[in-house]
């Protein structure tokens, strides 16, 4: 077992981001207001009890990495 190499080949923002992911299954309505909210200083606590009201999958730390650009979409 080698961690040290295992940790240097996780290179930040090579998954697929569930935002992303999300944004572009929504109607264009949706989409907006939930790419609003991601910018807006609300908190990914309200934006995920809201998405998960509504029956879809988000959670608080894939807002935190999506808003501080540790995902695919920083790479666009």
């Amino acid at each position: 077992m080698d961690l040290e190499a295992a940790l240097k080949q996780k290179v930040p923002g090579t998954y697929k981001c569930r935002v992303n992911t999300l944004l572009i299954s929504l109607d264009e309505k949706n989409a907006k207001a939930l790419e609003l909210a991601i910018k807006s200083d609300l908190s990914p606590y309200a934006i995920t009890r809201a998405a998960r009201s509504e029956g879809l999958t988000l959670s608080e730390n894939t807002i935190y990495r999506h808003r501080r650009g540790e995902c695919q979409c920083a790479k666009k």
